[in-house]
């Protein structure tokens, strides 16, 4: 399974946009919350130990034998599918490493964008999402040829 030249292009932005996100909050976001649009949009600095939106779901080893399933799944299930599949699957994939990196780098997850009483994520989480979106609705429109 390879990824395309456009693929890796997507899979790094989503990296180094989540790097400077992630730096620029360590730096900028250390006196608490800073309303946005209150009370529903905030910045806040926490750091996610948990494994999704800050729930401990597995103690130990786990997280990284999950974290590890997802990314093999995402680089050999989806090998023949449209643009709008291999979009979402860069985007996963940059997501998923740029918590990771954070992860190696710091035992846990930087998390800055907070909406209302939803728990604060990241850029990385929101390349996640997206990318799952795009999966969902390239299967439901059943894209299934290659381009």
């Amino acid at each position: 399974m390879r990824f395309s030249t456009k693929e890796i292009g997507i899979l790094f932005t989503c990296i180094v946009l989540d790097r400077i996100s992630k730096i620029w909050a360590l730096r900028n976001l250390k006196g608490g919350a800073y309303p946005l649009l209150p009370p529903f949009f905030k910045l806040k600095l926490t750091f996610n130990e948990g494994s999704a939106f800050g729930v401990k779901l597995f103690d130990g080893k786990l997280p990284w034998i999950a974290l590890t399933a997802i990314l093999i799944t995402s680089l050999y299930l989806f090998q023949t599918r449209s643009q709008r599949y291999k979009l979402g699957r860069a985007m996963i994939t940059g997501g998923a490493l740029g918590n990771l990196i954070d992860r190696l780098l710091n035992g846990k997850v930087i998390d800055f964008i907070s909406f209302y009483k939803w728990p604060t994520f990241n850029l990385a989480d929101t390349f996640i999402t997206g990318g799952l979106i795009l999966l969902i609705l390239s299967m439901l429109k059943n894209d299934d040829h290659q381009s």
